[in-house]
């Protein structure tokens, strides 16, 4: 059975890529990654990466305010009508 994500949950895991991403190119810069051949063509593409997930995050960010919004709003109908 899969569960289905929250936006919150998307942007920690997009925050853990990130933060991987960044953890090996440290390694990598330092030369501690010895299985690669192409060290400028590998940090190309995962710069590239790295700014799809800055992309994504924002997207990410973007929904989740918006549905903070349409939660706090049916919220409030809510209590209208209860009231």
């Amino acid at each position: 059975m899969s569960r289905r994500s929250s936006p919150t949950d998307d942007v920690d895991d997009c925050h853990d890529r990130i933060e991987k991403i960044d953890e090996f190119v440290r390694e990598l810069e330092a030369g501690n990654v010895h299985t690669v051949s192409d060290t400028v063509a590998t940090l190309a593409e995962i710069t590239k990466e790295r700014q799809g997930e800055k992309k994504l995050l924002k997207m990410l960010g973007g929904a989740r305010a918006s549905h903070e919004q349409q939660v706090e709003r049916l919220q409030n109908q809510s209590a209208v009508v209860n009231s």
